[in-house]
């Protein structure tokens, strides 16, 4: 038995009445063949009623009686077609956001899905231009469903880079980095050799994966680069930037993608002021730990001079300490370490690593200066004497070769400038400035006037 409803749709379009005995039928089919993921044929079937749907509206319309009951009851019958539209999208969407895995397993689906929203496409057009001769534009239109294929592949891509802080921290980070490395390769590559083959060159669909991989990145690195880092955290992320991404053959540069890659229009990965922020960030943490091993590192030097047995000397028996050698060692593998990174960012190390020096000579006198009052009191180190020629012996190291290393480092400074610096510094050629204060001046100590002084500094 027919409905009332349905009757009085079909008084109103008496061409349309066998299709409309048919809608439940093919409604029946249609969801059948969407479980089925057979999209092509669902599709066909549901343009089949929107096609029958949409004749009656716009006999409607064109009889004048849009917005009637009449119009009301016809929507309402083929409401179930909005409702097909939503089950086919949603697999339609599942098909896209999992392109690149389908299209190397079996890339028909997603063929599948490409053919529907260019069809679509093309009824979007017809349905628009309809609109401008005949005023009327069928429920649902425009669907721009290659405008949401580009958001639902963007939104599958931004799924990649989520990832919680405590998931990254520590070795977790780099492991992390590598993941993303790994699966943005194998993404793009697929993409190339697969996935560009089942869409239409309009879609420049390679590029299109290249910024998303681009964009989704650098927000993620920022991301990153945004928490409380520690400095081998910091150097993880500095190293990923300068020698994985644009590195060949590690990642865009990579023999499978070049040369039909374009790496130079998705820009910098981060900002560069994003990236010299980062890198003062990397050398403030490597200044507080330099700092701090420095303190431990005089400690126990100060801690020697006290000792009941004589200091160390070396082949030609002069007393000296390791202490300058193991100080500048450790500022040399620092700045060895940053210079792996970039040219930049050593010569950013060498500067904080003369400057630290400098502040621990600052600290190394005035343990020296109270060293020196231990004359004063009535039992004196067993070894006063000898530990303070040790000092001696371990500033003019400080000021000699080891500062000179850390210049080479650099490179900035020719050796003929630094040569001719470091001999009139030994032969105190120079005459002494109106602040000058040799470093041994407030000790007590029966000897002739020392070759090598340092200059008074302020210290903080």
């Amino acid at each position: 038995m027919i409905s009332k409803s349905r009757k009085r749709a079909n008084e109103l379009t008496d061409p349309n009445l066998i299709s409309s005995i048919a809608v439940p039928e093919v409604v029946h089919e249609t969801r059948q063949l969407i479980e089925e993921r057979r999209l092509l044929e669902a599709h066909a079937k549901l343009m089949e009623m929107e096609c029958w749907r949409d004749s009656i509206l716009q006999q409607l319309h064109h009889a004048g009686r849009q917005n009637t009951e009449g119009e009301q009851i016809v929507l309402s019958y083929f409401a179930v077609v909005g409702q097909l539209n939503e089950e086919l999208a949603k697999e339609l969407w599942d098909v896209v956001s999992c392109g690149p895995t389908l299209v190397k397993q079996d890339p028909s689906l997603f063929v599948s899905a490409i053919r529907i929203i260019e069809r679509e496409e093309q009824i979007d057009q017809a349905a628009m231009d309809g609109q401008s001769q005949h005023l009327f534009l069928p429920p649902g239109r425009p669907k721009n469903l290659r405008q949401t294929f580009f958001k639902v592949i963007e939104q599958s891509t931004t799924a990649q880079f989520r990832v919680r802080q405590t998931d990254t921290k520590g070795p977790g980070l780099a492991n992390h980095l590598a993941v993303l490395h790994n699966n943005i390769l194998s993404d793009l590559k697929v993409v190339k050799h697969l996935m560009v083959q089942c869409c239409p060159p309009q879609y420049n669909i390679l590029q299109t994966y290249v910024l998303l991989h681009h964009s989704c990145l650098s927000g993620h690195l920022q991301d990153i680069i945004s928490w409380d880092l520690e400095k081998s955290e910091i150097y993880t992320v500095l190293s990923w930037i300068h020698h994985i991404y644009h590195s060949r053959p590690k990642m865009l540069t990579h023999p499978d993608l070049s040369p039909d890659v374009d790496i130079v229009s998705p820009g910098p990965l981060i900002s560069q002021d994003a990236l010299e922020q980062l890198q003062n960030k990397y050398v403030s943490a490597v200044r507080v730990a330099v700092s701090d091993w420095m303190q431990k590192a005089l400690e126990a030097e100060v801690s020697d001079w006290y000792r009941e047995e004589e200091p160390e000397s070396d082949h030609e028996g002069y007393y000296h300490s390791s202490l300058p050698a193991i100080v500048t060692q450790m500022l040399e593998e620092n700045v060895q370490v940053a210079m792996v990174i970039s040219d930049s960012l050593r010569d950013q190390m060498v500067t904080m690593a003369l400057q630290e020096l400098e502040s621990f000579l600052c600290r190394f006198r005035e343990a020296v200066i109270s060293y020196g009052k231990e004359r004063q009191k009535p039992s004196q180190p067993k070894y006063y004497l000898l530990y303070l020629l040790a000092t001696v012996n371990n500033c003019i190291a400080f000021s000699d070769e080891h500062v000179s290393a850390l210049l080479d480092i650099r490179g900035d400074v020719s050796k003929d400038i630094r040569g001719t610096v470091l001999e009139m510094l030994e032969q105190n050629s120079q005459p002494a400035p109106e602040d000058y204060q040799p470093i041994f001046s407030e000790i007590l100590v029966p000897a002739p006037v020392l070759p090598f002084c340092l200059p008074a500094v302020k210290c903080g």
